[in-house]
């Protein structure tokens, strides 16, 4: 299996740094310095990003209560981000390109420049070898990570031809680095089962797209 690793580390409330290596390539490794996506330097947007994931991968399965409940969630200034963004319309309507949209954005964060061509030469590579690409993304210790855990860089959509990179030859995984051994595990009822809901949401708009 081609191996590329993506590691995320933390700059400032702006910008942070990715790192790419292919571990099965003896190319060197390429550092670039990006901004977060949608340029969220308070996280408003990320949160919102989150809200629409949340609640709605195929608008037509919503409850007329829960669909309005969605749309009276949405502020003036989440409705002006997501109705630029082309997330949603002026009406709060969600649109059906909204995840391709997204997509667009986080592929642009991760994959602009180098690391784009580092990507398409590890993609060409599984092909010829009639494999998958493994992307596994590690987000650098820090003390604070700037909410880069919660962002859903799974949905990563390139071009037209490429489309989600989870739906072409394309698997994902996050490496949990710990500066020191965790400790004993929580009682499964206590246990936050949030990202677990959030990665499903994110492999049934995948699915569905």
């Amino acid at each position: 299996m081609e191996i590329l690793k993506l590691i995320l580390s933390p700059i400032d409330q702006q910008k942070f740094t990715v790192t790419v290596k292919a571990v099965s390539s003896s190319d060197s490794e390429v550092t670039r310095e990006v901004s977060f996506p949608y340029d969220d330097c308070d996280f408003k947007k990320l949160k919102g990003l989150v809200k629409l994931l949340a609640n709605d991968f195929c608008s037509e399965d919503f409850t007329k209560s829960k669909y309005l409940k969605f749309k009276e969630s949405i502020d003036k200034e989440e409705l002006k981000w997501m109705s630029d963004a082309q997330l949603i319309d002026e009406e709060k309507n969600l649109l059906p390109e909204r995840y391709t949209r997204i997509g667009q954005e986080l592929y642009k964060t991760l994959f602009s420049g180098t690391i784009g061509d580092i990507l398409d030469k590890a993609r060409n590579n599984a092909i010829k070898n009639n494999d998958l690409l493994h992307i596994q993304i590690e987000i650098g210790e820090s003390d604070n990570n700037y909410q880069l855990h919660n962002y859903p860089w799974e949905l990563a959509c390139g071009n037209d031809n490429l489309g989600f990179l989870a739906y072409n030859g394309v698997a994902f995984s996050r490496y949990i680095s710990f500066g020191k051994p965790p400790g004993s595990c929580p009682e499964i009822s206590r246990l936050k089962y949030y990202w677990y809901r959030q990665m499903l949401l994110i492999n049934l708009i995948i699915f569905a797209a």
